[in-house]
């Protein structure tokens, strides 16, 4: 059966680095909800702020065709993206009518850890026009646990507060065990 990966969960959850590492060491593609809306809204930040649900839909949608094409040709796929519930049960509805198993890897962590990696990244990475600086009361309301009425068994959560290399390592046989994969199939 056809895969998708969703590693998805609160900002600065390590979402991104676990996607490129399992990319790296899976050789499985992936996709950045975030990357890809970038790359559609490009630097037009009044459109972005005027119609922000619009680019949320439009990302949406081109991420589901290509998450279709990508399995037409491949067995895997990884999708990182920040969890909105939305669009979780518009991928879990895809996935369901296109024959398609969801393996959802949940990446979360205390709010406080991770309030002081986003303070981190907004000084590096962001620009003055991207985005308004949350407080850490703004910020711990954008962590919301993953529906308790979802089917859990292909959900992982994995807590991110002290995640190092080893941790990484036990993710991914994890991930490799839901993907059924052999020794054979993979170099792990």
């Amino acid at each position: 059966m056809k895969k998708v990966i969703l590693v998805t969960g609160p900002r600065t959850a390590l979402k991104s680095t676990v996607s490129r590492n399992l990319q790296s060491d899976l050789g499985i593609m992936v996709y950045q909800f975030d990357e890809i809306k970038k790359i559609i809204t490009g630097l037009d930040n009044e459109a972005k702020k005027e119609k922000p649900k619009y680019f949320q839909m439009i990302t949406a949608d081109l991420i589901n065709k290509l998450i279709v094409d990508t399995l037409a040709v491949h067995e895997y796929v990884i999708l990182e993206m920040t969890y909105h519930e939305a669009y979780y049960f518009r991928l879990d509805t895809l996935c369901k009518d296109q024959g398609f198993e969801l393996i959802t890897v949940f990446m979360t962590g205390d709010p406080d850890v991770l309030y002081e990696r986003y303070l981190k990244r907004v000084k590096y990475s962001f620009s003055k026009d991207e985005e308004e600086v949350l407080d850490i009361l703004a910020f711990k309301e954008t962590i919301v646990p993953i529906k308790d009425t979802y089917d859990h068994t292909n959900i992982l959560t994995v807590d991110t507060t002290t995640f190092g290399d080893q941790d990484y390592i036990i993710l991914m046989h994890q991930i490799v065990d839901k993907l059924e994969w052999t020794l054979s199939d993979s170099s792990i």
